[in-house]
């Protein structure tokens, strides 16, 4: 991440410089003599108890704006010290006056600048910033934000459908915006977001208004059946995430199964309420569902489950069953019917074997990432089958799979070229399984935490 320089104060003297007399004299730029009128300083603007965050009075905050620059745009904080050594969260953000934005957004003059923040503005938790300050800012910018494409406004709660309108009115080319723990974001909200005719992506918990929606995160709201009676409607959504969502049930899958045939991602992963019956009313008859996330909530699988997801054969590329209760013909039957997999969890699921994942990765040889943790019954049978038909692998995660050793990870080594990242934790490996490991040359990540056997000085092969 590249830091910009930071930027002349906004107006008034920086905290560091408040002890100067309000007549205080500087010389003249042109002539080393005091002979000029006196220029007054601005006094320190007051501070609260400690702990308090309460807005400055326009043209009274000391400090400084550094632009933060990344490939994915620019955050702009806010250091109260005035030495740009502020934390990285932006310490003071959540005192943005009504000046303060439109004079940062006023400072970008550069064309590199500018571009950065096309891509992505991001005024989280900035509790003070409302309606007024955001279309001042957005009107002051001119054609400034024409090009931006994304808008964090999370917990942002004085933000309301006038700032909205004000908003959408100055980025036509938005794409996505995060309302998300927005306490008063409401119906009049959800209309002015509809506004945004190339909206893709949002984040709200009210999203009945707006049909372009391609995109919807609901994950650990309180939410129930009736809300996706809504959500049925949106004839193009395309990703669901309901993660944790503990008031969904059968019936509300059953009801989102009679929306349209756009969706290709769903995530139920923690509805408590969920079973394998009501996730066989939803994927019937979804030709296009690409990923299929069912982690931590299902205690069985049923054959009227396995039968629809068998429809899915030619799209599901991601199946996650953490936590479920595995045996080795449901292995099997999932390779069977669904053998263009890429991605499959079984993490923490009990019952898995290596004939299991033998019979699975049989016919799953497209499979790129394999989640095994804490199954502890895989031996190196397992590994040598899965280095065996599994040669595209990138992602093997093995933690506490305890009875694997050297010689599995060096068929792993050996035989799949492409492995980027390896869970090794707790697997009571020694450092011998390292030297087949360091002919990986794609490995990024490797974990080995509590593998006690391990010797810090064969690290570096």
């Amino acid at each position: 991440m590249l830091c910009a320089a930071p930027l002349p104060d906004l107006a008034g003297p920086s905290p560091n410089r408040a002890s100067r007399s309000p007549t205080t004299t500087r010389p003249s730029p042109s002539s080393p003599s005091s002979s000029s009128p006196p220029k007054s300083t601005p006094s320190s603007p007051s501070r609260g108890p400690p702990g308090t965050c309460s807005a400055p009075s326009p043209g009274l905050l000391g400090g400084r704006i550094a632009g933060v620059m990344s490939r994915e745009g620019q955050k702009l904080d806010y250091d109260p010290t005035g030495g740009g050594g502020g934390s990285a969260g932006g310490v003071g953000i959540g005192v943005l006056s009504l000046d303060l934005l439109g004079q940062v957004l006023d400072r970008l003059r550069k064309p590199r600048d500018r571009k950065a923040c096309r891509l992505r503005l991001d005024l989280s938790a900035c509790a003070s910033l409302d309606d007024a300050s955001l279309a001042a800012a957005v009107a002051g910018a001119g054609g400034g934000l024409a090009g931006l494409r994304r808008v964090c406004l999370a917990q942002a709660s004085g933000v309301g459908w006038r700032g909205l309108e004000a908003l959408i009115a100055a980025c036509p080319r938005l794409k996505a915006i995060d309302l998300s723990h927005c306490v008063g974001a409401g119906d009049r909200e959800a209309a002015a977001v509809a506004a945004a005719a190339g909206l893709r992506e949002l984040r709200m918990e009210n999203w009945r208004k707006v049909p372009e929606l391609r995109s919807l995160d609901i994950s650990y709201l309180k939410v129930g059946n009736g809300s996706l009676r809504s959500i049925y409607t949106l004839e193009k959504l395309e990703e669901l995430a309901m993660v944790g969502c503990s008031g969904i049930d059968d019936e509300g899958l059953e009801l989102l199964s009679k929306g349209s045939d756009s969706l290709q991602s769903v995530d139920v992963s923690r509805c408590d309420h969920v079973t394998y019956q009501g996730l066989a009313s939803l994927i019937d008859g979804r030709k296009f569902l690409q990923k299929l996330h069912a982690a931590d909530c299902l205690h069985e699988i049923g054959q009227c489950f396995l039968s629809k997801l068998a429809t899915l054969k030619e799209t599901l590329t991601a199946l996650k069953l953490d936590g479920l209760e595995v045996l080795d013909s449901l292995l099997q039957a999932i390779g069977e019917g669904c053998n263009n997999l890429v991605e499959i969890g079984l993490s923490k699921c009990s019952g898995v074997t290596d004939e299991g994942i033998s019979s699975l990765v049989a016919q799953c040889s497209d499979l790129r990432a394999i989640d095994l943790t804490c199954c502890n019954l895989i031996t190196n049978n397992a590994l040598d089958s899965i280095a065996e038909n599994c040669k595209m692998l990138e992602r093997l995660r093995l933690e506490s799979c305890s009875l694997i050793n050297e010689k599995g990870l060096q068929q792993i080594a050996t035989c799949c070229p492409n492995l980027k990242e390896i869970d090794l934790t707790d697997c009571g490996v020694n450092d011998a399984p390292l030297q087949h490991l360091a002919k990986c040359s794609e490995l990024r990540i490797l974990k080995l935490g509590l593998c006690s056997y391990f010797r810090q000085r064969h690290c570096f092969y």
